[in-house]
């Protein structure tokens, strides 16, 4: 198997891919009319639906390895499909026992599900040495009794981390290691964040759930029923959109079309995303 890969300076990217949804636009996208899907139906299939990856990184960068998103994993609890990304990840070069950090975007449980596995009736963390970064904010919302009992994901997935001692909380604008830094995109969830790389002079920017389709590169107003403050998720996008194409920044995204290796062009004075792969 060929794995991609790419590289961001002296940061090498792997895109691991779990599973493939295939959601209707109308349902992603409930406020954008069909007429306006017209100039993109490349991104649509034949009965009206996008095909997002659910896709996760593994960066190697200065002693680390670090995983940013661990997909939805293997627990029967939602109609999604199962992911596979366990059983790809030493064959794609990635051993769990080597992963020093895992960056979680934001608390959804297709970025969380391998976060866990199961030992007899108890969830232990699946990277053993690894610490698992975690938005506070994103935390004290999902962990609220109403939320806990909505999202049975928040239970197997992130609680073990916590009585295991190996979840760390963190705020603003948070660095792991010397290259990678974690800070706020709110607006998808109130305690959303991205990933920004800098490297040897090169930048690169992991999105999470900034944007879930390139359609939101060219319409940024365009934000998602998943959103829990569509207003919000809509102006941090232009933001870090801005700020990608400012700084000439690659940018990844795990929904995108895998690998999601790309960048940011303008054409008719409108940016667009091009896949670098």
């Amino acid at each position: 198997m060929t794995v991609p890969t790419h590289r961001i300076g002296n940061v090498e990217l792997v895109a691991l891919r779990d599973a493939e949804l295939q959601v209707p636009a109308a349902d992603l996208f409930p406020s954008i009319a069909a007429d306006d899907w017209k100039p993109y139906r490349d991104l649509l299939d034949t009965e009206g639906r996008l095909h997002l990856t659910v896709g996760c990184f593994a960066a190697r960068a200065a002693h680390r390895l670090v995983i940013v998103d661990t997909g939805i994993g293997n627990k029967p609890r939602t109609a999604a499909p199962l992911g596979n990304l366990w059983g790809h990840l030493e064959e794609d070069g990635v051993r769990p026992d080597e992963v020093t950090d895992v960056i979680i975007s934001h608390m959804h449980f297709d970025h969380c599900g391998w976060n866990t596995l199961q030992s007899g009736d108890f969830w232990r963390p699946a990277f053993p040495k690894a610490r698992y970064h975690v938005s506070r904010v994103d935390w004290e919302y999902w962990t609220r009794p109403q939320a806990l009992a909505a999202n049975p994901h928040i239970t197997d997935c992130f609680l073990p981390l916590e009585a295991a001692g190996v979840l760390d909380l963190h705020a603003g604008e948070y660095r792991v290691g010397e290259e990678l830094t974690v800070f706020p995109t709110p607006g998808h969830t109130p305690g959303h964040c991205s990933v920004w790389i800098t490297s040897a002079g090169q930048h690169g920017l992991i999105l999470g759930d900034v944007a879930h389709s390139p359609v939101q590169v060219r319409n940024p107003g365009w934000s998602t029923s998943f959103d829990t403050d569509p207003a919000r998720a809509a102006e941090t996008r232009r933001q870090v959109l801005e700020r990608a194409r400012s700084m000439k920044a690659q940018v990844i995204a795990g929904h995108f079309p895998y690998p999601a290796f790309g960048v940011l062009e303008v054409k008719d004075g409108k940016a667009f995303w091009k896949s670098l792969l």
